[in-house]
């Protein structure tokens, strides 16, 4: 169970990646109940360009993915 953050602070950013669409859309629910902000992407390729983390951060991994994979 993930803790409860006081109202007053910033929720907690999270990117869930999973490619079965009724887990995460479940997954997402109960993260949100736990006050977590939520978004999902339903494979790796969306979860690059989701912009949940900083931007340095998302770059730097979509530029090693495409890399990793010749693109």
């Amino acid at each position: 169970m993930v803790p409860r953050m006081p109202d007053s602070a910033e929720k907690l950013r999270v990117l869930l990646v999973e490619d079965d669409r009724d887990l995460a859309d479940v997954t997402k629910m109960g993260l949100e109940m736990e006050g977590l902000d939520v978004s999902v992407a339903y494979d790796g390729r969306e979860a690059l360009v989701k912009p949940v983390y900083p931007k340095e951060l998302a770059a730097s991994t979509r530029k090693a993915w495409r890399r990793a994979h010749d693109r």
